[in-house]
C-alpha cells in the first residue's frame, strides 16, 4: 500500500521507501500508483495534440536499465535506488533534458543527490552538481557559442606566446609577441603616449 505522498518540490517524497526492494512487477506497481496520485506532475506525454499519457512500463523501466540511467538490479531484486533515479530522469525529462543529458547527469549524481532533486527540484540539483561536472555536459557546439559570448570570437581557446618587458622592480608590460608584427611605428607612438597619461594620472 503506497503510503500518503508530502508534498514538496515536486511534490514527491522518498523518505518512506528508503528501505524497499521488490520485483520488477512490484516496482511497476509502486510507481504506477505514484504517477496515479499527480499524473500532471509525474507522467510523461505524447509531444503531439491530442496529448496522450504514456505511464510507466517494464519496456521503459529496462531501457532505462541498458541505458545507464537506472542501476542494474541485484538479481531479480529492486530496491530504492531504482525507485529514486526513475523519478530523477522522469524529472530532468519533464524540464526538456535529451535522454543522453539525463543519463550523463545522473551518471555523476549520488543517490542522496538524486533524492534531494526529486524533493527539492531544480535549484538543488544545480547546488549539487560542480562546474566541472556542468561543462563536461556541453557539447562542443554549445561551448563554441559559450565562448563567443564570453568575448572570443574564435569559439575556441587560442595559444599564445607573452613576453613580459619588466622597466623597473614595480613597472613590467605585458605584450602579446603573437601580435607584435602587426605593431607600426604609429601604434608604438600611440602606445607609449597613452602609458605616459596613464602613469601621470597614477602619481597625481
Amino acid at each position: 500500500m503506497v503510503k500518503q505522498i508530502e508534498k514538496n518540490g515536486f511534490g514527491l517524497s522518498l523518505e518512506d521507501y528508503r528501505g524497499w526492494t521488490g520485483s520488477r512487477l512490484e516496482l511497476i506497481s509502486l510507481l504506477s500508483n505514484l504517477e496515479q496520485a499527480d499524473p500532471k506532475n509525474r507522467m510523461l506525454f505524447t509531444k503531439k495534440s491530442p496529448k496522450k499519457m504514456l505511464a510507466v512500463n517494464s519496456r521503459r523501466i529496462q531501457w532505462f536499465i541498458s541505458s545507464n540511467i537506472m542501476p542494474k538490479p541485484k538479481g531479480q531484486t529492486y530496491s530504492y535506488a531504482h525507485v529514486t533515479y526513475y523519478w530523477a530522469a522522469i524529472f530532468l525529462r519533464k524540464q526538456k533534458l535529451t535522454f543522453a543529458q539525463i543519463e550523463k547527469l545522473l551518471n555523476e549524481m549520488s543517490l542522496d543527490a538524486a533524492e534531494d532533486f526529486v524533493t527539492h527540484g531544480e535549484v538543488n540539483i544545480k547546488a549539487q552538481l560542480t562546474q566541472k561536472q556542468l561543462i563536461k555536459n556541453l557539447q562542443p557546439l554549445d561551448l563554441a557559442e559559450s565562448l563567443q559570448k564570453m568575448g572570443r570570437a574564435e569559439g575556441r581557446p587560442l595559444k599564445t606566446s607573452t613576453v613580459k618587458l619588466a622597466i623597473t622592480p614595480w613597472c613590467q608590460v605585458m605584450i602579446n609577441e603573437t601580435d607584435v608584427h602587426k605593431l607600426t611605428p604609429h601604434n608604438i607612438e600611440v602606445i607609449v603616449e597613452t602609458l605616459r597619461l596613464s602613469l601621470n594620472e597614477l602619481s597625481n
